[in-house]
């Protein structure tokens, strides 16, 4: 008789764990958290320049760390001293599904992760956070790099009304963010303002990714200093926190 009224409280038990959804975080005002991948350093600390009135902090993704030079290193240690944060995006910087589908995980961590880690560490940076490159994942890579890092950001380039959209922050350690990248077929300041207020008014925090900040857009890839001056104006103005990645690490509950 036990046995045949295990049964039953099993399934509910698998029906309620599989409907459960992962709700938003909700903080005053809303936030905002801003990633750029790659290693355009000389770019990126000239936005720092423009945009540290309105006392932003954002996450730096730097890729192919062992080709970087010593003045990139310090200009790395200048954006962590500044309250930025230094993140991961990749040592070889692959599409990490398809690396290891041919190579398996363990080489993947190997070639990938590993030396990426080793060397920050021997540079005194500290990493808790990963993007993953091309927004490439999996759940089965999400699960390893999980023993890796705190936080991991996947992509989302689908144009979505605010309130369908992925990129807000969830509680979850895998959080996806919107590309701000002038070549996407959403990309419009129109829309990322819609973005940013809806997460303004219902007390959510939008999250977003970027390359290479310039002052006119001539390629992909690239944000335009205006675009960004007016997601941070309106983000200052309206009493919105800045996050890093690891921030949202440390509200996980």
């Amino acid at each position: 008789m036990k046995r045949i009224l295990l049964i039953p409280i099993l399934i509910i038990v698998i029906i309620t764990s599989s409907c459960t959804q992962v709700e938003d975080v909700t903080v005053t005002n809303g936030g905002i958290v801003i990633t750029f991948d790659d290693h355009h350093f000389t770019n990126w600390l000239h936005a720092d320049s423009l945009l540290n009135k309105y006392e932003w902090k954002v996450t730096f993704c730097v890729s192919l760390i062992g080709t970087r030079s010593e003045s990139d290193i310090e200009r790395m240690h200048k954006l962590q001293d500044a309250g930025h944060e230094i993140a991961g995006h990749g040592y070889i910087h692959v599409y990490s599904t398809l690396y290891t589908a041919t190579h398996g995980i363990e080489k993947y961590i190997e070639d990938e992760i590993t030396p990426m880690m080793d060397f920050f560490e021997a540079e005194s940076l500290c990493v808790r956070s990963y993007s993953y490159p091309y927004g490439s994942r999996s759940n089965y890579i999400d699960n390893e790099l999980l023993n890796y890092f705190d936080i991991l950001r996947a992509t989302s380039n689908e144009f979505r009304k605010p309130e369908k959209s992925r990129c807000y922050f969830n509680n979850s350690r895998l959080v996806y963010a919107c590309g701000l990248d002038d070549h996407f077929d959403h990309s419009s300041e129109e829309y990322f303002l819609d973005l940013i207020t809806y997460a303004h008014e219902e007390g959510k925090i939008i999250l977003f990714y970027t390359h290479k900040p310039v002052e006119t857009v001539t390629g992909e890839y690239q944000v335009s200093f205006n675009t960004l001056n007016i997601i941070c104006k309106y983000a200052y103005d309206n009493e919105m926190t800045f996050y890093t990645m690891s921030d949202l690490a440390d509200m996980i509950e």
